[in-house]
């Protein structure tokens, strides 16, 4: 009984000891930064904007008042993010969160090495694992990117293509909305 107690003191001493260690996140994306150089947008914005899409003024107002009247289900409202609006001037191409599941075996190895870490009481190794779940997120979201056409993002228009020279989306002239790309661990 009083080795029953005392090994259940002990447990409960380390997950708590795991808990509030853990309370580190590692956040992975663009972090609020210096303008791109090839626009008025930062890195971050240009990722959101990417990720969501964007609609002509005149087509959002129309689905601002579609809203209004409830004529603008959330059934039509999953269809047009799945499968996309003939009114989107830059269609949606979310890439970060898929890029995480892209490389969610590697990074679920790092996140369980952390945690080891933590209740074998080696922080700095624990550490060590932290950077290595954001650097895998990171690289994963890049070869997701990179995994053009096969990663189902929109081509671009044909005007970019004439403006850019090449189809692919999210790779600009200088790649630097790839290179931003970053984690912090808070």
């Amino acid at each position: 009984m009083v080795v029953e107690v005392l090994v259940r003191s002990l447990a409960e001493k380390q997950i708590k000891k795991l808990l509030d260690r853990s309370k580190d996140s590692v956040y992975v994306g663009y972090l609020e930064g210096p303008r791109h150089q090839d626009s008025k947008l930062t890195n971050a914005e240009i990722a959101y904007l990417n990720t969501m899409g964007v609609r002509p003024l005149r087509a959002s107002k129309e689905i601002k008042e579609l809203q209004g009247t409830g004529s603008y289900s959330l059934a039509l409202q999953a269809y047009i993010r799945t499968k996309g609006d003939p009114k989107w001037r830059i269609p949606p191409r979310p890439f970060v969160e898929p890029g995480i599941e892209y490389g969610k075996a590697q990074i679920i190895h790092y996140l369980f090495e952390t945690v080891d870490n933590f209740l074998d009481g080696d922080e700095l190794k624990a550490k060590d694992s932290q950077e290595r779940v954001g650097m895998a997120a990171v690289n994963a979201i890049r070869k997701f990117v990179r995994d053009y056409p096969a990663n189902g993002l929109a081509p671009n228009a044909p005007s970019t293509i004439a403006e850019k020279g090449e189809d692919h989306p999210l790779v600009g002239k200088t790649g630097e909305l790839m290179r931003s790309l970053t984690y912090v661990i808070r």
